[in-house]
């Protein structure tokens, strides 16, 4: 056990944002800078592309693991310094299972390459059909031009080194279609988790809490000295193993039985309260 943490990892939607899904609330801001002032690192652990974090919303950030921990960066250097990529073969083979229905129900497949977002240029063109299936924060990145658009994921994975971090569909383009995460499970070729908002691929062991290990060894950081916040399924592998992994109020039943420890939920102020009663300052 420790007495101060040295990294505070956080998940963001529905554990260190509020309802916007971009803002901390003012008081557990207030707490996480009384931590980084006293030497610790809030790391944001997300399944979102690095592309679409709202790093001003963070106090003093310096490392970001996104994609579920396909993609580790050092915000400070610019340098990444560790990728996961999803085998191209793999790729290819997720897109033949899901092909049809993405036709027939208008499902969103997004590619996270790197630190960017691939979709069909469809979805861009026909925003309109696409964009209830969308999460609020996905929305503006892909209607406003800023994602990378291939003409279809028929031409686009016939090439090579596609340096795909993750497979994304989000959650309410597969209501219509829910075998899907069941056929893509089966392949045994990836880790499939979610959210709540998306069903997620990554590399077969790749995933949140094996990220959070890398980057705690590679800072010289026990991991008894590691706190992690969460609330969704893609959570659990880092609350498993961090030295202190903390459910939020608001997580699933399955989520808070496997954590050791639980607090309010992300709109309650979940994160400062525990950190301040656990780690007292003063």
């Amino acid at each position: 056990m420790t007495d101060f943490p040295k990294i505070i990892a956080v998940d963001l939607d529905g554990t260190v944002f509020g309802a916007d899904h971009r803002t901390i609330p003012p008081y557990t801001m207030d707490v996480l800078k009384q931590y980084v002032a006293h030497g610790a690192l809030v790391v944001p652990v997300t399944g979102r592309s690095q592309a679409i974090v709202p790093l001003d919303s963070f106090p003093s950030p310096r490392y970001l693991i996104t994609a579920n921990g396909g993609y580790i960066s050092d915000l400070a250097s610019g340098a990444v310094l560790r990728t996961a990529y999803i085998p191209d073969a793999y790729v290819k083979a997720a897109w033949e299972i899901v092909r049809e229905r993405v036709e027939r129900f208008h499902v969103v497949m997004e590619l996270f390459v790197d630190d960017q977002i691939v979709v069909e240029k469809k979805v861009y063109e026909q925003f309109e059909t696409f964009e209830d299936k969308l999460p609020r924060f996905h929305q503006a990145y892909i209607s406003g031009g800023h994602a990378a658009y291939a003409e279809s994921f028929d031409t686009y994975l016939n090439g090579s080194n596609l340096r795909v971090v993750k497979i994304n569909f989000p959650g309410k383009s597969i209501r219509e279609c829910p075998e899907i995460r069941e056929e893509l499970d089966q392949t045994g070729l990836f880790e499939v988790t979610s959210d709540g908002l998306n069903l997620e691929l990554t590399r077969k062991g790749c995933h949140k809490g094996e990220a959070l290990l890398w980057l705690a060894e590679h800072l010289g950081v026990s991991v008894k000295d590691v706190v992690a916040f969460g609330n969704g399924s893609n959570d659990v592998s880092m609350l498993v193993r961090a030295g202190y992994g903390v459910a939020m109020g608001n997580s699933a039943d399955d989520v808070k039985a496997v954590s050791g420890y639980c607090t309010q939920s992300n709109l309650e102020d979940g994160i400062a309260h525990f950190l301040t009663a656990t780690f007292p300052l003063n």
